[in-house]
């Protein structure tokens, strides 16, 4: 195959993804956190690409962003070279572009209302919750300049079966999330909070995070074998 067809497949298959950078308080502080957001995140799609950011401080492993594609299509993923064809054919067709729009839309509608996950030492060993008997809900305060969304927004608990805790705003309302998120307090013990969420369906977005200082792999990388889908 020509490089340049290659390089065209491969910018058409890209074109309907989703692209998400989301910043979470606190950082995983272990690989068991990291694990445990991985599944998370996986349950919302196709998920294709998933890479947290390394502390650049050498006080910790991990940073506090999460980089994230998925893929709006069914197909196994073509960003791990080893899952192209033995002959490094791209496919000869793609699904449909209106589903794969649809399916493009409905993720990042899921994506746009995270507000938190409960934390892995949290939950790992609370057996009521993990076997669907009991919710945790997301109990917070708002800052004093978060005061303006008072009785305006609600947050669905988290469940065993969809553990993410979600925004949820009535249609009248004007409300920017990421402001909304930046004015929550949380107990840090319990939860990651997203404290921003990005979401684009530009492959150009790629370029953009490998300019990010936190996005450049540094020493002592995580063995890719370690997590099913993640890579440095």
């Amino acid at each position: 195959m020509k490089v340049g067809s290659l390089v065209w497949g491969l910018a058409r298959y890209l074109e309907n993804h989703i692209f998400a950078e989301i910043s979470l308080s606190p950082a995983p502080s272990n690989s068991k956190e990291v694990q445990h957001l991985l599944e998370n995140f996986r349950r919302l799609g196709n998920l294709e690409f998933f890479k947290v950011a390394r502390n650049r401080s050498g006080l910790s492993t991990y940073g506090s962003k999460i980089w994230l594609i998925y893929n709006p299509s069914e197909n196994s993923t073509l960003l791990k070279p080893r899952l192209i064809s033995h002959n490094n054919q791209l496919p000869s067709s793609f699904p449909h572009v209106d589903r794969l729009r649809e399916k493009q839309s409905e993720i990042s509608k899921r994506l746009s209302g995270l507000i938190a996950l409960p934390r892995y030492s949290y939950i790992e060993e609370d057996r009521e919750y993990l076997h669907g008997d009991t919710e945790i809900p997301f109990n917070h305060r708002l800052t004093r300049e978060g005061l303006k969304y008072d009785h305006r927004y609600s947050i669905l608990a988290s469940r065993a079966t969809h553990q993410f805790l979600e925004l949820e705003i009535e249609a009248e309302e004007q409300i920017d999330p990421n402001d909304l998120r930046k004015n929550l307090r949380h107990n840090f013990q319990k939860f990651h909070k997203f404290d921003s969420v990005s979401i684009t369906t530009s492959p150009e977005t790629l370029g953009q995070w490998m300019r990010d200082k936190d996005y450049r792999p540094i020493a002592n990388k995580v063995p890719i074998t370690k997590f099913k889908g993640f890579y440095d």
